[in-house]
């Protein structure tokens, strides 16, 4: 039994890493972040245009973009590789500054129709309908990654702040300062490698 769990759990690895490893593949710049190249793509990533999906991308559910980003970002952090992390961040770079959320109404706009370079609301391409429930996802996943993110934040701050404290129970200034006059709070001196 023992070695059919084992086998199992590295069946299961293996599927994970595979399936993160394609994700990446399907990634390309755009505007300083990344972007899915397609929706829908031949399993050596190359763009299916016939496909409705085929020339979408973006947060819709089609395409994911939010979702995917998560989960890319937790593969890293499961990993501890702060590459993948990075990728996953650059994703979701893309979905809050290249255009689809509204900064006045906060209206997500869930497609970006990659060969008629356009936004559009729906998978077929069009604008005269949308679905609420997707738009509703696309906004649980955002908070559900702003969660992810706020407890690394926290935990880091955490970390300098024990970190403070040891440092002024060895005999460095209690004052938050070391003995060279810097802050040891200083936020602009944390880094965090996501």
């Amino acid at each position: 039994m023992e070695a059919q769990s084992h086998s199992l759990e590295a069946l299961l690895f293996a599927s994970a890493r595979a399936s993160a490893h394609f994700a990446l593949s399907c990634l390309e710049p755009f505007n300083g972040h990344l972007r899915a190249k397609s929706s829908f793509v031949k399993p050596d990533g190359a763009i299916m245009h016939w496909h409705d999906f085929g020339d979408l991308e973006g947060p819709g559910w089609a395409a994911n973009a939010v979702g995917g980003a998560h989960l890319l970002w937790r593969w890293g952090r499961t990993l501890d590789d702060a590459s993948i992390q990075a990728n996953a961040l650059m994703l979701l770079d893309h979905v809050l500054e290249d255009g689809f959320i509204d900064a006045e109404s906060g209206f997500i706009r869930p497609y970006y129709e990659l060969a008629q370079q356009r936004f559009c609301l729906n998978y077929v391409h069009a604008d005269d309908w949308l679905c609420p429930g997707s738009l509703a996802k696309i906004g649980v996943q955002l908070l559900e990654f702003a969660d992810d993110l706020e407890q690394i934040s926290k935990s880091a701050n955490q970390r300098s702040g024990e970190s403070a404290n040891d440092e002024s129970a060895n005999g460095e200034p209690a004052n938050g300062e070391s003995a060279n006059g810097e802050s040891a709070n200083d936020e602009s001196r944390l880094t965090f490698d996501v």
